[in-house]
């Protein structure tokens, strides 16, 4: 699904973050398909197999609690690995949805190409696929907020900047519990954790960073 299709109305999706946003998700789209052909020749491709490569636990809390408290961020290259996950695991989020049939899109005709070339050609093999994707693996409500998200961390430069809008992002995929677990290690209990924990310092620094990138969209 190209995510920017059903976002853009919030978010000005520049033809350079659009065509990034693609390419990612052409990428992911290419992996789950091999990931399937590849169980399905071991006879392994059963429900909730889909690997997933999700945010350390230990590593996004450590990046949290040293924001908290020293308001700025220690570990950047850390930082920069969940973003690029945030923005990978939305669009295989966004691909998941598409194949078992909860946009607009068909799928079977979008895909047809992709599906010949994985070796899934037969309407069993397409059942098989869509019985792979369990139903925490896909989200037709959560794409729309997590799109607007990606989009600006695509652009994004600073660490502040990708904090704040990971933070924005794990708090969409609480909300919507049932896919937290495809994002993140220890799922919602996770992340309840990590939101409980956070202080009124911590608040105060999100807060100060939503009010000057509010001021720098409205120069």
């Amino acid at each position: 699904m190209k995510i920017y299709k059903i976002a853009k109305e919030e978010v000005a999706w520049d033809q350079e973050t659009a065509e990034r946003y693609v390419e990612i998700e052409n990428e992911e789209r290419s992996r789950i398909l091999n990931e399937f052909s590849e169980l399905k020749k071991k006879r392994k491709a059963k429900p909730n197999t889909q690997p997933w490569t999700v945010i350390p636990a230990a590593r996004l809390i450590k990046i949290w609690n040293d924001y908290a408290t020293w308001g700025i961020v220690r570990d950047e290259r850390g930082l920069n690995e969940i973003a690029d996950k945030v923005i990978r695991n939305t669009a295989r989020l966004a691909v998941n949805t598409e194949i078992v049939g909860h946009t607009e899109m068909d799928a079977s005709k979008e895909y047809a190409e992709d599906y010949e070339y994985y070796g899934i050609k037969s309407e069993k093999d397409k059942e098989k696929l869509m019985e792979y994707i369990q139903d925490d693996k896909f989200s037709d409500y959560a794409l729309k907020p997590l799109g607007n998200i990606v989009a600006q961390l695509i652009r994004a430069k600073t660490a502040e900047e990708k904090l704040l809008l990971i933070d924005q992002a794990l708090n969409v995929v609480h909300q919507r519990g049932d896919i937290a677990a495809v994002f993140v290690e220890g799922g919602q209990r996770t992340l309840n954790q990590l939101f409980e924990r956070k202080t009124m310092a911590f608040n105060l620094y999100l807060y100060n960073l939503r009010k000057k990138a509010a001021k720098q969209s409205n120069q």
